[in-house]
């Protein structure tokens, strides 16, 4: 989901959470080196950009991987966000915990591509004892999502590409190639209604998790 449908998707009561790829980085030539990329200036205005537009109805809960753009990300959003913001922490769930072995892994990457690494990863086709199995990571994020609402916050995570796309798998076939790969600052959105955990990742379109 793009980051304008977010924003105005948010605005609905039944929102409580949206999950979002970071801002804009510096290049990453080497899939083995991609930790130290922080936001470009564009990026950091993105970010500000994005806390402005929030709504200010709850306070937010802001949540970041430990990489580095990510937490620069949640600091841009809480410095531009005009309510009340509860807490700004590292959540250990929006970075790649699911790499036991990173370099066969980013090795295979640097090789094929995104694409083509999660479609691998789906088809079963990396040793569980370099990366846990994808529905088994896609669960854990969603579970501690579902565990961690509260009506009375708007939610904000901030992850990466690869956690965005495992997630979207629960309504695109990851298998093909011409699903939208997340850009910077897309992501989904989480709502709750009816005692329903609601996911969605295109603005018409929400599957019950």
């Amino acid at each position: 989901m793009k980051r304008e449908d977010i924003i105005r998707l948010s605005y609905t009561k039944e929102c409580f959470a949206v999950v979002i790829r970071h801002s804009v980085r510096e290049v990453i030539t080497d899939a083995r080196q991609s930790l130290y990329q922080l936001l470009t200036p564009e990026g950091k205005e993105l970010a500000r950009n994005f806390g402005m537009k929030l709504p200010k109805t709850k306070p937010i809960r802001l949540y970041h991987s430990h990489v580095e753009r990510c937490k620069e990300t949640a600091e841009c959003i809480r410095e531009s966000f005009e309510g009340q913001v509860h807490s700004l922490s590292c959540h250990d769930l929006l970075t790649g915990f699911y790499v036991f072995d990173p370099e066969p892994i980013l090795g295979d990457v640097n090789e094929c591509g995104n694409f083509q690494f999660i479609s691998n990863w789906f088809k079963g086709l990396y040793s569980e004892t370099h990366i846990m199995n994808p529905y088994t990571a896609r669960q854990k994020m969603l579970n501690a999502f579902k565990h961690n609402y509260n009506e009375n916050y708007l939610d904000i995570y901030i992850s990466h590409d690869w956690n965005i796309a495992l997630l979207s798998s629960i309504y695109y076939d990851i298998n093909k190639h011409n699903y939208p790969w997340p850009g910077f600052m897309h992501g989904i959105l989480l709502e709750h209604n009816e005692n329903k955990f609601l996911f969605s990742c295109d603005p018409d379109k929400k599957v019950i998790i």
